[in-house]
């Protein structure tokens, strides 16, 4: 496979991993389209794309969104006056025939209808059309048009159009699942209010604007916070809310927002509660809602999660080397988990008497299953157990990890990954990275000043795509050098403000840093927690200083 296909493939992979994130993080279609449509025309490099809904009461094609570039009023226009009947123009035949097609030449294609171009001014010259169906159920169509490039739409554009179109009718048809979901929902809840009130687990309790006084509540309220009914009429809201912190409370709870309070029973005995607080009412009166849940036993239960993923952290760090602190090689390194347990990894060994290895890895993602993989992928870099894998070679490794740990077999996840061999004799550092940041080697320049290199090959990542061919590189290590190998993690670090500290920024920060084994690596963890205001990191802090003299 030629290296230009590979690379095609893989922003094709990427652009189908990004549309596949978004169908699950955006439900609304008005959000969803648009992001989907501007995925299809950046990899099939189009110059307009469009999404069209099937209206089987009226036999029809719509569209449902249109965009190309320097055309601002094109979706208003095609939305407004455009409508095809089901076998009319290449949309209106692909969703009759369901079928896909890829039209070089449209102007003398006997399918093509004018209609659209006459009304837009667009000039339409090639079409790549698929129909979005389900279980054969037509629900639109999708199409991209002219190829900007002087090439044609070629055989992969036309697969990943027609992925897209599959992503579209899942989005399509959640949609009008979760309409009819809502439906349901407004009318039971219209139907049955009162037993769901009666029914519920939390606490609901109504109380007076003003007096603050308790007015109504449901048995669950009895249950929780241990009076009767007699004894909650006319109770102040205030008697079950620990003593003290009661103004700072209604403060919170009054927001409208989910809050964790300290709650109090009839027993006297302090609990931990979540509560949320609305205004309601009736027939023009109105008074507070509250929802008040007891989280005891969940707070039980994230502290014993917390002590299990901590327990799983510490595993991880008996995995990282020693450091070596003495030698013309010495290698130190910080591991700083994240408060949700991270899938970074990493380590060096001398794989013979002349080539130290040095390596690290970043699962995407939090979480066990993060942390199983890198421990998975760890073990084997430190057994040496791929078979027929040169390990002094960083690109039979990472080629032979690719083939190991493919992403369909490891809950979607994928790594990025550094890797790195030493040869001490002839001072050569040979390297190859897949998706992961350039580490830096840090070398003396003109008059003694810290000159930065970045070490990085053009890779994807591992376990994205089989049978992909890694590319290494070299470097010649000249004089007393400081290699620095490290995760995403110790650079992209967001402020309160919401600004993400640059790369660049980093590397200027690491070039002015005083060389001080170790010490520079705690210099930059300390600037990271200044950064972002907070004493812990969202993301794990993994990075690895190899001195070489």
């Amino acid at each position: 496979m030629e290296a230009t296909d590979q690379s095609e493939q893989a922003v094709r992979l990427k652009k189908l991993i990004e549309a596949n994130q978004t169908i699950a993080r955006v439900e609304s279609l008005e959000e969803l389209f648009p992001m989907l449509m501007s995925l299809a025309k950046e990899v099939t490099n189009a110059e307009a794309s469009s999404i069209m809904r099937y209206r089987p009461n009226r036999n029809v094609l719509e569209f449902e969104l249109a965009s190309n570039e320097g055309a601002g009023n094109l979706d208003k226009i095609l939305r407004e006056k455009i409508t095809l009947k089901l076998g009319e123009g290449v949309a209106g035949w692909v969703g009759e025939n369901r079928e896909s097609v890829n039209i070089r030449d449209a102007q003398n294609d006997p399918r093509f209808s004018r209609r659209a171009d006459s009304e837009t001014g667009f000039v339409t010259r090639a079409i790549l059309c698929s129909p979005i169906l389900h279980e054969n159920e037509l629900l639109g169509v999708v199409q991209v048009l002219n190829p900007k490039s002087s090439r044609n739409f070629d055989d992969g554009d036309l697969e990943i159009l027609e992925a897209f179109a599959g992503l579209a009718a899942v989005a399509i048809v959640r949609s009008r699942l979760l309409e009819n979901l809502i439906a349901q929902e407004k009318l039971q809840a219209a139907k049955n209010a009162a037993d769901i009130v009666e029914a519920a687990a939390d606490a609901i309790i109504t109380f007076g604007i003003e007096s603050l006084r308790i007015r109504g509540i449901n048995p669950a309220a009895m249950r929780i916070f241990g009076y009767d009914h007699d004894e909650f009429m006319d109770m102040s809201m205030l008697a079950l809310l620990e003593h003290g912190e009661e103004e700072d409370i209604l403060d919170r709870i009054f927001s409208g927002e989910l809050h964790e309070l300290p709650g109090l029973r009839k027993s006297g005995e302090a609990f931990p509660m979540e509560a949320v607080v609305r205004i309601g009412g009736k027939q023009g009166e109105e008074f507070f809602i509250g929802t008040f849940r007891d989280v005891t036993k969940k707070n039980e239960a994230l502290r014993k999660l917390y002590s299990e993923l901590s327990k799983a952290a510490d595993y991880v760090k008996t995995l990282l080397p020693s450091p070596i602190t003495d030698g013309p090689l010495r290698a130190h390194w910080r591991f700083i988990p994240s408060t949700s347990l991270g899938g970074d990894s990493f380590g060096y060994h001398w794989v013979d008497e002349e080539h130290f290895a040095i390596y690290l890895l970043d699962v995407c993602g939090h979480g066990v299953h993060a942390a199983l993989l890198s421990v998975s992928v760890i073990n084997v870099l430190q057994s040496q157990s791929l078979p027929g894998t040169d390990f002094k070679e960083p690109d039979q490794v990472l080629n032979a990890l690719n083939n190991a740990f493919p992403m369909e077999r490891h809950n979607e996840m994928y790594f990025t990954m550094w890797y790195g061999v030493y040869n001490r004799k002839t001072r050569t550092l040979v390297y190859a990275s897949g998706g992961h940041p350039p580490a830096l080697l840090m070398t003396s320049g003109p008059k003694g000043r810290i000159r930065p290199i970045g070490l990085k090959t053009p890779n994807m990542f591992i376990g994205g795509m089989p049978n992909v061919k890694y590319k290494k590189n070299e470097v010649k290590i000249e004089g007393q050098c400081r290699l620095f190998v490290f995760s995403d993690g110790v650079y992209e670090i967001e402020t309160p403000e919401g600004v993400m500290w640059k790369y660049e920024e980093f590397q200027d920060f690491m070039v002015n840093v005083p060389p001080n084994e170790g010490a520079e690596m705690d210099r930059l963890f300390g600037h990271a927690k200044k950064l972002c205001g907070e004493d812990t990191l969202d993301d794990d802090f993994s990075i690895m200083e190899v001195v070489f003299d």
